[in-house]
Order: structure tokens, then C-alpha cells, then sequence
């Protein structure tokens, strides 16, 4: 269970299907109905921010480097910052753009390698920062355990 809170208290939660596999037909997550689907912020303003898709990448990057940088998950690689997000990243003196390096779709794309262009045209002290084993922090996290 993955919780997402603001300032006046939590504001959605997502459920992790422990179970969930590629090509299953429900999804890995499921959003509780009600909630808002902006991004999950963690961290201070000020701090380089490390741009995640997964809420479960952003909470592993807090744990291990909490004092070095704040942490912004999307949810998405196609999700956009909501304004208090917009003004959260502005506020950064460098983005770091880990979105997840899935595989390529039937275009021979990456999700996370689309969304690049529009984060380095939106906010240009982002730098793509793709993870050095693996699709994401987590799995690149679990090779090097």
C-alpha cells in the first residue's frame, strides 16, 4: 500500500498487486478511488530532484540518500507536474531525469525516453539520468544488493 500525502493529509493511495506479471490483465497498481493522481513529492525544496515513475522507486531513493536529494515520482513516464510540482522542480538546481527504460513499444520506443523531450524542452536544468543496471532504481537497487 502506497500512500501519497500534502501538507493537509493524505490525497490517494495506490495498491501493488505482489502477485502482478507482464501480460496480466489487471494492473501492477490500482489506484483507490477518490484520490488525486498527482506526483508523489519527497524531500525538500532547494535539493536536486531525481525524477522517478515508480511511488516505490522514489521511497527507495529517500532511504538511501534522504540528506542528498529530494525525489518526485510520476506515477508515469506520460504524467506531467501538477502547478505545486511545476513550482517544486523550478525551485531545483538540477533535475535528474531516472524515468524508467522499459522495453521499446511496437515503434521501437521507450516511454521513458519519450517523456525526456518533454521534460529537457520544460525544464532545462534536467539531465536524463538513466539507471546504470536495470529498467529502474529498484531493479538496478536489487542487482547491486
Amino acid at each position: 500500500v502506497v500512500p501519497t500525502f500534502r501538507k493537509a493529509g493524505p490525497v490517494a493511495v495506490k495498491i501493488r498487486r505482489r502477485d502482478w506479471q507482464l501480460g496480466d490483465t489487471w494492473p501492477k497498481y490500482q489506484a483507490i478511488r477518490g484520490g488525486g493522481n498527482g506526483a508523489l513529492i519527497l524531500g525538500k525544496p532547494g535539493l536536486p530532484v531525481v525524477l522517478v515513475e515508480s511511488e516505490l522507486d522514489a521511497l527507495l531513493i529517500t532511504q538511501e540518500a534522504p540528506d542528498l536529494c529530494s525525489v518526485m515520482a510520476l506515477g508515469s513516464a506520460s504524467n506531467r507536474p501538477h502547478i505545486a510540482a511545476a513550482d517544486f522542480l523550478k525551485a531545483a538546481p538540477v533535475i535528474l531525469a531516472a524515468l524508467d527504460f522499459d522495453t521499446p513499444d511496437a515503434r521501437g520506443q521507450r516511454a521513458g525516453a519519450r517523456a525526456w523531450l518533454w521534460w529537457r524542452e520544460h525544464f532545462p536544468q534536467s539531465r536524463c539520468w538513466p539507471p546504470a543496471i536495470g529498467k529502474d532504481p529498484g531493479e538496478m537497487h536489487t542487482a547491486v544488493s
